[in-house]
């Protein structure tokens, strides 16, 4: 949490600068615009990266944050960028946030702190989309009577390069995170958005003139006979081999393929698995975990007993679940084709489901209880 915490703190500090430049500077050229958000850019894409760390004991809050963070890419909007609208930017990064925000409730089912801290970061969001929506709707309003945006962009970089970036502060109170909020990162989506925004008109600079001889029809070191490339052997690649173990509190399951005999059993009601990469297997955990996570797995059965917290599947391709014992909430993201077999003490799990398709929930009915 602390270091997710600066993250946050540290992009929404960036993004204070560079509005202070729009309310005080005529708009700038695409380079100059590439130096003032670089900051902020770089803490959204640091805060990225660390999301995708499942062993992170704090994934879910920073998963929360990454995607709070992109709200700040509205600073970023031109005309013609194919963005969307300032506002609009805001409360898409919000709607992405409320997803894992939802799963981090259910995974803290009445804990009032969590339930605190998720509340406190959705009213930034929406404070944050009013103060869009009432000063800069149309994209950042620039001061056409303003200096020079090239002189503020090269205090921020003299100042950034003075030494390295300072400690992360500690978690603040829920309250206290009403003060941030960043922008995109440069990693496919808004990070792409960046990238394109640095080069401006200068994306042809690179290109070499094509002379005369340079041409296909006017080349002498070739002649028209093409010879036919030789055929390389097929390499055969080994067998994949997958690992079952525990590290800092948590079961992973890894990387196999056409293994039916997984099966984990010394379990403790505080500890979590995750299930990732697998194909054509069936994974039997005995025992109560907390939680289960199956991410980018293919036609993979898990039979389990107790679970305190959660099941979630994510990025999985014909998966079958069956709890033998209490299930109390199953999260389904992205996931097409996944077929659970409820028991009689798992009817009343709670189901959430987004981006997914071919559900199917078997109850059992009559003699089958």
């Amino acid at each position: 949490m602390q270091k997710t915490t600066g993250f946050l703190k540290t992009a929404f500090d960036e993004e204070a600068k560079v509005i202070a430049c729009v309310a005080s500077c005529k708009k700038p050229d695409m380079q100059t615009l590439q130096s003032l958000l670089k900051p902020t850019a770089d803490q959204i894409g640091a805060c990225y990266d660390f999301a995708g760390d499942r062993k992170n004991k704090a994934f879910q809050h920073t998963k929360v944050m990454s995607e709070c963070m992109q709200g700040l890419t509205w600073v970023a909007y031109t005309q013609g960028s194919g963005m969307s609208m300032p506002m609009k930017t805001v409360q898409e990064s919000w709607n992405s946030a409320e997803f894992f925000a939802n799963k981090l409730l259910m995974t803290h089912k009445g804990d009032k702190n969590q339930t605190d801290w998720v509340n406190t970061l959705k009213e930034l969001m929406k404070d944050l989309a009013a103060y869009v929506k009432a000063h800069h709707p149309t994209g950042p309003s620039w001061n056409p009577a303003g200096s020079d945006a090239k002189s503020f962009a090269g205090g921020a970089a003299s100042s950034s390069s003075s030494g390295g970036p300072p400690a992360a502060p500690p978690p603040p109170p829920p309250g206290s995170l009403t003060e941030s909020k960043p922008a995109a990162k440069p990693a496919g989506g808004t990070a792409a958005l960046f990238s394109e925004l640095n080069k401006g008109e200068g994306v042809t600079a690179g290109l070499k003139k094509v002379t005369s001889d340079m041409k296909a029809k006017n080349r002498t070191d070739r002649s028209g006979l093409v010879k036919a490339p030789a055929k390389k052997k097929a390499v055969a690649k080994g067998p994949k081999v997958g690992k079952t173990e525990l590290a800092g509190g948590k079961w992973f399951v890894e990387g196999h393929v056409q293994n039916k005999e997984i099966v984990i059993e010394e379990t403790k009601s505080n500890q979590g698995v995750m299930i990732y990469g697998n194909e054509d297997c069936i994974v039997q955990i005995k025992g109560k975990v907390n939680t289960i996570i199956v991410d980018s797995c293919k036609k993979v059965g898990v039979i389990f007993q107790d679970v305190i917290s959660t099941v979630e599947t994510v990025n999985c391709k014909r998966i079958q679940l069956q709890p033998l014992g209490k299930l109390p909430c199953m999260s389904i993201d992205k996931t097409d084709g996944c077929q659970i077999y409820l028991g009689p003490d798992s009817l009343e799990t709670e189901f959430v489901t987004a981006k997914s398709s071919e559900l199917n929930v078997v109850v059992p009915q009559g003699d089958d209880f």
